[in-house]
Parts: structure tokens; C-alpha cells; sequence
């Protein structure tokens, strides 16, 4: 759970860029 936090942060800034 940890590990996936970064992950959806990443993707969501990726999605807005």
C-alpha cells in the first residue's frame, strides 16, 4: 500500500500534465 501511494500520485500528475 506504501509503495502504491507514489505511484498514484505520479499518475495523477502525469494525467494533468
Amino acid at each position: 500500500f506504501i509503495g502504491m501511494i507514489p505511484g498514484l500520485i505520479g499518475g495523477l500528475i502525469s494525467a494533468i500534465k
